[in-house]
């Protein structure tokens, strides 16, 4: 027997919804209401909403996919926010692919989304796993900071070679420019 909620539930139906409903978890985990709102071509959309945010989060396939699955999710979502009433919420559409990192080439037709903030606001994110590590990350402006670590402070270069893997980067290609970038600030020119 299934432990999601029953609106989660349903997008493990659909093949275009891999990542949707662990993002719905992680989301109602953190006090989001959130809501299965099917785009009318069928896609699945995630809407999710708190006292401080109204969030659309949709999956795109890839770089040939973004352009038209933007724009039938961010007419959802304004549609959505247009009948809000007098509650004033930021809209933000949340574009997610389990796409490599590598194909997401900064096309003019990717510049221009994340540049339009008509209505509301874009974030993409490629790379992501339907794990929860992957979609807390991909999530993280919607999501309170974790508590302050108890142990003392962390060396934030430390911290983010063990977060690059999560957005794609390489190790070995991390690691490598973690030592260039501390021999260029040690004074060294080697």
């Amino acid at each position: 027997m299934s432990t999601m909620p029953p609106q989660v539930q349903e997008f493990n139906d659909s093949p275009l919804a891999l990542l949707l409903a662990p993002a719905a978890l992680v989301l109602e985990r953190e006090g989001y209401r959130t809501i299965p709102a099917p785009l009318p071509s069928g896609q699945p959309f995630l809407l999710a909403e708190n006292a401080l945010f109204l969030i659309g989060v949709i999956e795109f396939a890839g770089a040939s996919d973004i352009q038209n699955v933007e724009a039938a999710a961010s007419i959802q979502l304004a549609d959505r926010l247009s009948n809000a009433g007098p509650k004033s919420w930021d809209a933000y559409l949340v574009l997610l692919s389990a796409a490599a990192a590598t194909e997401r080439g900064w096309s003019e037709d990717v510049t221009d989304i994340l540049y339009n903030t008509s209505y509301l606001r874009r974030i993409v994110r490629w790379g992501v796993t339907p794990d929860e590590f992957s979609l807390v990350i991909a999530l993280r402006p919607f999501l309170p900071l974790p508590p302050p670590s108890t142990s003392g402070p962390i060396d934030p270069m430390s911290q983010l070679i063990e977060e690059l893997p999560a957005q794609g980067v390489d190790l070995e290609v991390a690691n490598t420019a973690l030592a260039q970038w501390r021999t260029i600030d040690s004074g060294d020119d080697a």
